[in-house]
């Protein structure tokens, strides 16, 4: 402002000036006051009220010795919160008005320290009157403004709406006064040096505090601005309602606008409006009663129906008794290895799990699309389709590899999946669920020498279950990948044992992956647990690289 004068002060918000300003006020929203409510709000902790460090303007009237200010119009937003033990600046600047004689037109900042955060913005007018210290008493045992209790209030946007009111009765007197400046600003001494008493009009607004944090919307309030104009000033010793309304409720933004007066026997004295940010409850947690009503104690897959590839040994065969005891309805499906699928069918059942056989040449069209018949007829559409097929991990040196030999593993692991994916992928979306789980290696990102047909297609399979995922994410359908380091399974049979046993001495376990280790990631990615992952991988790595 051009020509004018700036007055500054520092203060320190203390602990005891939050409590008289809750005492004054009566405004013991839980964002202040309670710790336990606060910590789970956007702040993580208690902030202080809005409109106590904005009360600090009161200082001003140091400027103006045997003088009282007396606000006409104030207009504030408040950007930031101020936290417990905040030091803060205030800086005012101010002038005579252009508009009328004897009147400031000023604007105010309150910046927290030490970094010179602006929190809150002021604008607005003062005039000056004659005040005697005459009218400074000793505060009274009752130093609440308000004339009777209030009741936190629980709003939210669902329970708000335009038109709803609140009112409620208060009185200032000098008593009030005394309180607020010897124990709200801890200034009483600034009062009796300049003869003059703190301006009741702002102490009155101070209510607005009360409005916004206890009756609309209440606890889950956050005062973003306000203003306000005084047709008269507030009076000593005689009763006022404040009334307020709500004029609309932004579910959008999450912002309500109020409108309020300030009366006296049907008389306004004061008008405004209120933006306040009605903020989430917080979000509360399952009981564990409710986790175990909701049957999320379990995995939640009995009665599934999977269907595993490659079924008939090794990472697909534990992968298949695992889910079969956990509850699912399993189809075990082998290429050659017919005696060795009908011993898994029968241990199963033995131990009262349910499974069928099916014999399946995951690269055959017609073959994987008789399988899918098969089970339909038995136990109607699959809910969980794990790609586990896999033609070999014989190390081949890359310059003897024909094109025939990627393609060989491709159809395998690539085709394979593609061709079971797809006939699966109707009936999940039927359902709105659906898992689909392929089998990758850690060898991808971290290749040994001798695997470039492997890796290629196991890399093309991972490029593969991504796709998928982006495609089928709004079907509730996840995919997702298993990457096991080395596991003792017959794949790896190729591989010369004491060769084997020095690399698993060589990790920081000791040892390779277990086969129920991979089922049990399965099994992870098979359950609503993990209907929040989609086209991620889980990577049992043995505490080596690479890590994800």
């Amino acid at each position: 402002m051009a020509n004018s004068v700036r007055f500054e002060n520092e203060a320190t918000i203390r602990e005891d000036m939050v409590k008289a300003f809750s005492v004054l006020t009566s405004d013991i929203n839980a964002l202040h006051m309670n710790e336990e409510v606060a910590r789970k709000t956007r702040f993580r902790t208690r902030i202080v009220h809005g409109m106590l460090p904005f009360s600090l303007l009161s200082l001003l009237n140091s400027d103006f010795p045997g003088k009282a200010i007396r606000f006409r119009t104030l207009k504030t937003r408040f950007i930031k919160p101020i936290h417990y033990e905040q030091k803060v600046l205030l800086e005012v600047d101010y002038n005579p008005s252009q508009e009328e004689k004897g009147s400031y037109d000023f604007v105010a900042h309150l910046f927290s320290l030490p970094y010179r955060e602006k929190v809150t913005e002021i604008k607005g007018s003062f005039i000056l009157t004659a005040s005697t210290i005459d009218s400074l008493k000793a505060a009274g045992a009752n130093p609440a403004l308000l004339t009777h209790d209030v009741i936190e209030e629980k709003n939210t946007l669902e329970t708000l709406h335009a038109g709803d009111e609140a009112e409620f009765g208060f009185l200032i007197n000098e008593e009030k006064l005394t309180f607020f400046a010897q124990q709200v600003i801890d200034s009483l001494e600034m009062f009796r040096k300049t003869e003059t008493v703190p301006c009741r009009n702002l102490v009155s607004i101070l209510l607005l505090s009360t409005i916004v944090g206890m009756k609309i919307p209440g606890r889950y309030a956050t005062f973003s601005s306000f203003k306000v104009e005084f047709q008269k000033d507030i009076s000593i010793s005689e009763p006022f309602s404040f009334r307020t309304h709500i004029k609309r409720v932004s579910k959008a933004s999450e912002v309500i606008k109020t409108l309020f007066t300030i009366e006296s026997q049907g008389e306004v004295y004061a008008e405004g409006q209120i933006e306040s940010l009605v903020n989430m409850p917080p979000v509360k947690m399952l009981s564990c009663g409710e986790i175990r009503e909701m049957g999320h104690n379990d995995l939640g897959i009995k009665g599934r129906v999977a269907l595993i590839t490659g079924s008939s040994r090794g990472i697909g065969e534990t992968t298949a008794k695992l889910l079969s005891m956990l509850g699912c309805k399993v189809v075990i499906t082998y290429f050659k290895g017919k005696s060795d699928a009908e011993d898994i069918v029968n241990d199963i059942v033995s131990n009262g799990g349910e499974a069928m056989l099916a014999q399946c040449d995951v690269t055959s069209e017609e073959s994987v699309a008789t399988l899918f018949k098969n089970i339909s007829e038995k136990f109607g559409d699959i809910d969980i389709l794990v790609n586990n097929a896999v033609k070999e991990f014989s190390a081949h040196e890359i310059e003897g590899l024909n094109w025939e030999d990627f393609l060989g593993e491709l159809e395998v692991a690539l085709k394979g999946a593609h061709l079971c994916s797809k006939i699966a992928i109707p009936g999940f979306k039927k359902k709105n669920r659906g898992k689909i789980i392929n089998l990758s290696t850690i060898a991808v990102a971290n290749p040994p020498s001798g695997q470039a047909k492997y890796i290629s297609a196991k890399s093309a399979l991972e490029g593969y279950t991504k796709s998928l995922a982006k495609d089928l994410v709004k079907f509730n359908v996840q995919a997702n990948i298993v990457v096991p380091n080395m596991a003792e399974t017959d794949l790896v049979s190729s591989i010369p044992s004491a060769y084997r046993s020095k690399i698993a001495q060589s990790r920081p376990y000791g040892r390779h992956i277990r086969p129920i280790e991979v089922a049990q990631s399965i099994a992870f990615l098979a359950s609503p647990w993990s209907d929040a992952i989609t086209g991620q991988k889980i990577v049992l790595n043995l505490g080596e690289p690479p890590f994800a």
